[in-house]
């Protein structure tokens, strides 16, 4: 079993950091719920037309693989307002956004093995409502 830190590479090439900035709206937690309740069939394609605008505007962003594991992922959350916890935020935006990173080939996946967490950061910025990615 190997010690936390190390992962038995000799050597390993770091991948230069990705930043995203996403302007598709993503559910909130409470929403996204209320919406699974109603009909689990519209709730599966609110996420799936979600995570289908995200991986178009990661790819126009030039997305590239990660070859460099685990990565790890910050969040700058930009909320038009106050009203929504931010652990509802937070909540959908990252199984969205990860979701939407595997599809479109940047994380092999979002394990224990593949994502470590930085910092998630909350504003208000009711012009220009969005979420920023960084991957290191």
């Amino acid at each position: 079993m190997r010690s936390c830190g190390t992962d038995g590479a000799a050597a390993r090439v770091a991948t230069a950091p990705q930043k995203f900035i996403l302007r598709t709206a993503i559910p909130s937690l409470n929403a996204y719920v209320a919406t699974e309740r109603t009909n689990k069939f519209a709730a599966a394609a609110l996420k799936k037309l979600t995570e289908k605008s995200l991986m178009g505007e990661m790819l126009a962003q030039q997305a590239r693989p990660v070859s460099d594991y685990p990565a790890t992922i910050s969040y700058r959350l930009c909320a038009v307002n106050r009203r929504t916890d931010k652990s509802n935020i937070e909540a959908t935006v990252k199984k969205f956004v990860e979701d939407a990173l595997q599809g479109v080939g940047v994380l092999r996946g979002d394990g224990w093995n593949d994502l470590d967490y930085g910092v998630v950061s909350f504003e208000v910025d009711k012009d220009d409502p969005r979420v920023e990615v960084t991957i290191a």
